[in-house]
């Protein structure tokens, strides 16, 4: 009746059953079947969890913080003693994601340059907006600094006169970094296409900082991009509050680091420098009266030297002459002299007895 209605009979059954193998039957079995062991990965692998990608946690952003918002300071110096003219850079947002997504946010308009920090791997992209490279160059070309909208290109020579501006900029990269780590950036390429000169795969991670430059009331901006492969090396070297385990040494550090920043700011600064063969007085009769050809003698003797004026001080004593088919002076000594602003203009005689003029 089983077999009829389709049903199994018990004899079926039984045959079933006994052909399972029993619990400890497969343990024992399972224990003594050969362990297949997989091969191990090659040296320059590493485990990755595509869940979830690369990602600095909230310190070591709160670190690169702090290290670019100490280069903003020193570009808004070096910036205002280069184009003599008052900028002020600021640190406006700091962000990770994919180099996809930093590529959609940069302005379509602009100049790329492709860094490489050595000794770190890897690239580094900064993109500077097409209206901060114009203020630029109105600026260093004897303009006021003004922005103006420009449909064309930027000339081989124009992008050179920017190439020295970045360079200075790199310098303050180089010392703002070097509490964190010693690098040494430099211009590799520059582009003003971005598809032109990748620095990471599209999925890659990275990390963007923006700035915002001010000047002459127009803002503008500029957006470093560092991938997290760069950063990787020296992740565990991030750290916000460097320093702070020792203060006195940070603070000797910090004061060396700002004095050598100074030294070099001020090192490009242009100043007028004269020389003062003499002085005499006149009545304003004798002024009106003066005539081509007229002599006026001078209260300095032949032999005695000159000074030197520094932005209108005087700083050396030296001795006029000829230097190359052209006047020249041959400085002597220094001048010692500590001149308050009020008699500063009084006092120029006083020093030229004292020195013996």
């Amino acid at each position: 009746m089983a077999e009829e209605q389709g049903f199994l009979s018990q004899k079926e059954i039984d045959a079933l059953l006994a052909a399972i193998p029993a619990e400890s039957e497969a343990v024992e079995a399972a224990v003594q079947a050969p362990k297949t062991v997989s091969p191990p990965p090659p040296a320059n692998t590493r485990r990755y969890d595509f869940r979830q990608a690369d990602k600095l946690s909230k310190d070591q952003v709160r670190a690169l913080r702090m290290i670019h918002e100490t280069w903003a300071r020193r570009v808004s110096v070096s910036l205002s003693a280069f184009l003599r003219s008052s900028i002020e850079v600021s640190l406006a947002d700091i962000d990770q994601g994919i180099y996809m997504s930093l590529v959609q946010q940069i302005p379509d308009q602009g100049i790329y340059y492709i860094l490489s920090p050595s000794p770190l791997p890897g690239h580094l992209m900064l993109h500077v907006s097409l209206d901060l490279g114009m203020i630029v160059l109105d600026r260093m070309m004897g303009g006021v600094g003004a922005m103006f909208k420009s449909n064309r290109g930027l000339t081989e020579l124009e992008v050179g006169l920017l190439r020295a501006v970045i360079d200075k900029l790199l310098v303050d990269l180089q010392e703002a970094w070097a509490s964190t780590t010693p690098i040494s950036p430099r211009i590799d390429d520059i582009s003003i296409n971005h598809l032109l000169v990748p620095v990471a795969l599209p999925n890659d991670a990275i990390v963007w900082v923006s700035f915002e430059v001010r000047l002459k009331g127009n803002t503008s901006g500029m957006i470093l991009g560092i991938p997290y492969s760069l950063l990787k090396p020296i992740a565990n070297r991030l750290k916000p509050y460097t320093g702070l385990s020792n203060p006195d040494a940070g603070q000797r550090d910090s004061a060396n680091q700002q004095r050598k920043y100074l030294e070099t700011s001020l090192a490009d600064v242009t100043l007028p420098v004269s020389v003062v063969l003499g002085s005499t007085r006149l009545s304003l009769e004798e002024l009106t009266s003066l005539r081509p050809g007229d002599v006026l003698p001078l209260n300095t003797a032949i032999d005695a030297p000159c000074q030197l004026l520094v932005n209108g001080n005087p700083k050396f004593l030296g001795r006029p002459g000829l230097c190359k088919r052209q006047l020249g002076v041959q400085i002597e000594r220094v001048v010692q002299v500590a001149v308050s602003q009020e008699e500063a203009s009084g006092s120029r005689k006083e020093i030229t007895d004292q020195e013996g003029i």
